[in-house]
């Protein structure tokens, strides 16, 4: 299994820790252990809880593809409580134990770019298109 905190490291800001590639997840996990995970093919997005060891802070990060920290948390709650994104690239955590799925989060609406808009053969035509190419369609059925 690939891991994101592999053999680099990802820094958690809040500790200056580095981490190196810990746990062992199944493909998609819904509940896994204090490492490094790519979101999507490691684990899956959700909201997750976790219960800390409760002696030193629980620290995670949710990452974006480049790496960059999306959310950081610090905290020493006898909860932990995490939504890791669709849009996310990965997570990782320290001290907190095993993180478990509570809760499902929405899938992102794959067609964003088609509202408003209608697909003419195989080709999409947006609104400001399709006048245009109306009187070529009615041309093309009375032709046929």
């Amino acid at each position: 299994m690939r891991k994101i905190a592999g053999a680099v490291g990802v820094s958690l800001a809040a500790a200056g820790l580095m981490l190196g590639a810990t746990g062992v997840a199944n493909a998609a996990a819904t509940a896994f252990p204090d490492g490094g995970w790519v979101v999507g093919s490691e684990i899956t997005p959700g909201v997750y809880e976790a219960h800390p060891y409760g002696y030193g802070p629980c620290l995670w990060q949710r990452l974006a593809d480049n790496m960059a920290v999306i959310q950081e948390g610090d905290t020493h709650a006898a909860t932990v409580r995490v939504t890791i994104a669709y849009g996310d690239y990965g997570f990782v955590s320290a001290g907190c134990g095993t993180w478990r799925k509570v809760a499902d989060v929405a899938a992102p609406d794959p067609t964003p770019g088609l509202v408003g808009a209608a697909v003419v053969g195989s080709a999409v035509v947006g609104s400001t298109v399709l006048p245009m190419a109306l009187p070529l369609l009615a041309l093309g059925s009375a032709a046929a």
